[in-house]
């Protein structure tokens, strides 16, 4: 008899999954920064927002967030962000490693996949390193000091 049972409850998931009869909740997560442009050594303020996409609603799937910084190289940093009713906000100081140039910020949750990453939905934001130009102007100084 309990054979029976978990047959029948077992044919009654694939043919529900096979019909496309279950719905998978999927959820999208966004991110907002103080503002746009950004000294290396700086802190950068942020928001994010995950919502279920069924809904329109803040999503309770996901209790953890991530945030990638994209430069032309590939992933620069990465920040965990905790997330209570959908919602999260964090500081994150941007590393003087940070070459001058624009960084892409994606969001994601282990919920959604990492969907973000290929459908590009997060933000741009632009980083100057000024030490760099320090450390430039030095060495002209420091050259034409030698040259003389």
């Amino acid at each position: 008899m309990k054979k029976r049972n978990v047959l029948g409850i077992f044919i009654s998931i694939v043919l529900i999954c096979v019909s496309g009869g279950i719905a998978i909740a999927q959820e999208r997560v966004y991110v907002s920064t103080d503002k746009d442009v950004y000294v290396a050594g700086e802190d950068l303020w942020f928001s994010v927002y995950c919502i279920d996409e069924s809904t329109g609603k803040f999503s309770n799937m996901s209790d953890m967030a991530y945030l990638q910084f994209f430069s032309r190289e590939g992933v620069a940093a990465t920040q965990k962000v905790a997330l209570i009713d959908g919602r999260g906000c964090g500081v994150f100081q941007i590393p003087l490693e940070f070459g001058t140039g624009n960084y892409s910020i994606v969001s994601y949750t282990k919920c959604d996949g990492g969907d973000a990453v290929t459908e590009f939905d997060g933000k741009i934001i632009s980083v100057f390193n000024m030490i760099v130009c320090l450390v430039r102007c030095i060495r002209e100084v420091l050259a034409l000091d030698c040259n003389t």
